[in-house]
């Protein structure tokens, strides 16, 4: 399956091989059947814009009225006696109020076109629309997604319950591991104390590769250091059947 394009900034083929690997030589020496999964974003593409909009035109707004209010009247003055000198006006005092009250709406209005298109390029950065979204929204954003993705998928439906997904979502920059009852609770994160420590110390060095933008190594290396964990919990059985695929699942 050809890899979309949004992934090729933090995955080669190459590094999704890799991790491939990864999971097969883990999955020798374990009963756990363990899925990477990768997502675009978890929160929303439409809230996560609009607010990104209408922060950036309310506070580019304000910026750019405050400075027309401040210089608004000389602005004027400067604009109508402009006008009067190329169109060799009569400086009549209504003609003057009238044209003052046009020039204003003009600028009003030039105001707003600068605010909506610089507001709309904005929107298009991601550490600008991340920046805008409280820590703890992403984090539970991307908890849910996986929550919802790990409930749809084959992964609760192993012979022995024994699933395990590795979930990163790009936007956000988070993980999650969840695991089937064999290991975890009915949500996917009951860990017993000594499984969570494990889990944990795997998601913090996740994150701290993903930072630095190995993101194959926050894979293969999680992938590993779950792997040895699991291997003490459910060592691999004599038939040892492989019930999911080893590959990476992608998706929006």
């Amino acid at each position: 399956m050809k890899q979309p394009s949004w992934l090729n900034r933090y995955l080669s083929s190459s590094d999704i091989e890799a991790i491939e690997k990864a999971v097969s030589e883990v999955e020798h020496t374990t009963d756990a059947e363990i899925v990477p999964m990768i997502v675009r974003r978890s929160t929303s593409v439409t809230m996560g814009r609009r607010l990104a909009f209408w922060f950036s035109f309310a506070l580019i707004a304000l910026v750019l009225g405050g400075a027309l209010a401040l210089s608004g009247t000389a602005i004027v003055e400067t604009v109508r006696d402009w006008v009067f000198a190329r169109f060799d006006l009569w400086p009549d005092p209504a003609v003057a109020s009238a044209l003052g009250l046009l020039i204003e709406l003009l600028l009003a209005l030039v105001v707003f076109a600068i605010s909506r298109g610089v507001a709309g390029l904005l929107v298009q950065i991601e550490w600008f629309e991340r920046w805008l979204f409280p820590v703890a929204d992403l984090a539970g954003e991307v908890i849910h997604r996986a929550e919802f993705e790990f409930a749809k998928s084959d992964l609760r439906r192993t012979q022995r319950r024994t699933g395990v997904l590795i979930f990163v979502s790009i936007f956000e920059r988070r993980a999650v591991v969840l695991a089937d009852s064999a290991f975890a609770g009915g949500d996917g994160r009951g860990w017993n104390e000594e499984s969570q420590k494990v889990v944990d110390e795997v998601l913090s060095k996740m994150l701290e590769q993903m930072k630095r933008g190995r993101m194959v190594d926050a894979f293969t290396d999680a992938i590993r250091m779950l792997g040895e964990h699991l291997a003490s919990v459910a060592p691999a059985k004599v038939e040892n059947q492989d019930e999911l695929s080893n590959r990476v699942r992608i998706l929006d």
